[in-house]
Formats: structure tokens, C-alpha cells, sequence
């Protein structure tokens, strides 16, 4: 008989220039879960290069759109053009509303797509739900 369980996202990467939209995202993540572990990066060129270059990867990562250095379409391209990393979620937060934005993410595989609320409640709740979405029952 094969066992059901639910995957669980505890290392997260957050990648975003926004620290407001940081703080939220957290505080977010540690109401669903408080074990799980946050790393924050502020540029598209320096979360790509911390996620390749650690021994770990993380379980998700959340991804804004528009950065600095490199925007979040051009990271997302490389996480899923890379064997090792192109299984990692990709949930993307932008306050982007063009959607042509969010098709071309859901093209170049991203998990999910939030847009980020001005309220707690509410990115709480989108977090909570494509969070859910993906740790769905899965046969292990």
C-alpha cells in the first residue's frame, strides 16, 4: 500500500527588493508554519547566486517580478533552464496587475502567482493558499 504525506516547505528564499513586502511575506509564512526558515535576498543576481551556490536548496521560493540587478523573469529562467534547480517551486509576488506578466510565468514554470495585497490578511491568505496547492497529498 503506498503512503500518502504531505510535502512540507520549511527552507524559503525569499527574493525580493521590496522590505515591507519582505516583512509581510514572512510574518505570512511563520503564521502558517513557524518552523519554517527564511533567507532574504534583495536582488535578482544576488538570490540566484546564493540558491546556486548552496549545498541545500530550498524547498520554494518566493520571487518578485521587478529588481534591481536582475528581474525576477530572468531569474526564473535560469532556475528552470538548470536540471538541479528547475524542481524547486517558484511562487512569483509582484504587484505587477499585466497579465501577460503572469503567463509568461506560468509558461516558464512558476508554481504560482501573487499578487501582493497592501493587507496582511490578504497576502497571508494567497500565500496560505498556493502553499496548500502545492503541498497537496503526494504518493511517496
Amino acid at each position: 500500500m503506498e503512503e500518502v504525506t504531505k510535502k512540507q516547505y520549511r527552507d524559503v528564499v525569499i527574493i525580493d527588493d521590496d522590505d515591507d513586502d519582505c516583512a509581510l511575506i514572512i510574518e505570512s509564512l511563520h503564521e502558517i508554519d513557524n518552523q519554517i526558515k527564511c533567507v532574504l535576498m534583495n536582488d535578482g543576481k544576488s538570490g540566484l547566486s546564493y540558491i546556486i551556490e548552496s549545498e541545500k536548496h530550498p524547498d520554494i521560493i518566493f520571487l518578485d517580478l521587478h529588481m534591481p540587478k536582475m528581474n525576477g523573469l530572468e531569474v526564473l529562467k535560469v532556475l528552470k533552464s538548470d536540471p538541479e534547480l528547475s524542481g524547486i517551486p517558484v511562487i512569483i509576488c509582484t504587484d505587477s496587475r499585466l497579465m501577460r506578466e503572469m503567463e509568461e510565468c506560468k509558461r516558464m514554470g512558476a508554481a504560482n502567482f501573487i499578487m501582493k495585497p497592501s493587507s496582511f490578511l490578504l497576502i497571508k491568505y494567497e500565500i496560505k493558499k498556493a502553499m496548500q496547492e502545492l503541498s497537496g497529498a503526494l504518493v511517496s
